[in-house]
């Protein structure tokens, strides 16, 4: 389990880089909370799995997308 494992992280653990360059832990917590709710609210609102409305507004809306993953980054962990 994700929560697991990242529960009891110290802030300084959140800040550690990852093997992908330029993202911490909290930057790949973040990206991987988003993609995870976007993909449940595609998958509630069309029979067919990702709606176009949701796929539109990730592709078309990235700052939208930047703000939220920056707040979570900023405030790891709540």
């Amino acid at each position: 389990d994700l929560d697991a494992l990242v529960a009891d992280l110290a802030p300084d653990q959140w800040a550690l880089e990852t093997p992908a360059p330029g993202w911490t832990v909290a930057h790949q917590i973040a990206h991987l909370l988003w993609t995870d709710r976007v993909a449940r609210h595609s998958a509630s609102r069309s029979p067919g799995g990702v709606s176009a409305s949701s796929s539109a507004a990730a592709s078309t809306k990235p700052v939208g997308f930047w703000f939220a993953v920056a707040r979570i980054v900023a405030n790891p962990g709540s």
